[in-house]
Order: C-alpha cells, then structure tokens, then sequence
C-alpha cells in the first residue's frame, strides 16, 4: 500500500494523489522488492484475512494518468520511499 502525505501542498491535491496513483506500476514494485513473495494490495487490510474486501489495487495507465494530471508538462517531483517487513518463522 502507498500511503501519500496530504499535508505536503502539492499532494494535498486529490487529482495530483490520482495520477500519481494511475502513473504507479504496484506489480513491478511488489515484484522488484519482494522477489515474488508479495502481491499489491489496494488497502491496509491483507488478502485472505476475514476483513478483506477484495477491492483489486488500482490498475496502471499512464495515458489516464496523463488526461488527470493538471500539471504543466515538464514539472519534476522528489519520491523517497521506504519499506517494514515483517517475516513470521
């Protein structure tokens, strides 16, 4: 799950957190991290638990992603990223 900051300005923007949200490609990013151990998921709540609402994670399309964004071509943003895994043995 990606979680956005909504107090930062820019992302505060609902349609700027949509095209981001279009723009992101969740099955190469579980894949690349993961190794194929994960799957991405649209909410905090994991597939096969009992409160699971079998909501798919938003798909990606960039063309979408292009219609929604109501920034000016050439605009550039930071992302930093970080990760918790939690194994169970």
């Amino acid at each position: 799950m990606i979680v956005l900051p909504t107090t930062n300005p820019v992302l505060s923007d609902p349609a700027v957190r949509r095209t981001i949200s279009l723009a992101v490609d969740r099955n190469a990013l579980v894949s690349g991290s993961f190794l194929g151990a994960a799957q991405p998921v649209a909410g905090p709540i994991p597939p096969g638990h009992w409160a699971d609402d079998h909501v798919a994670p938003p798909a990606r399309d960039l063309g979408q992603a292009v219609r929604c964004s109501s920034r000016p071509a050439g605009a550039t943003a930071t992302a930093t990223a970080s990760s918790t895994v939690t194994a169970a043995c």
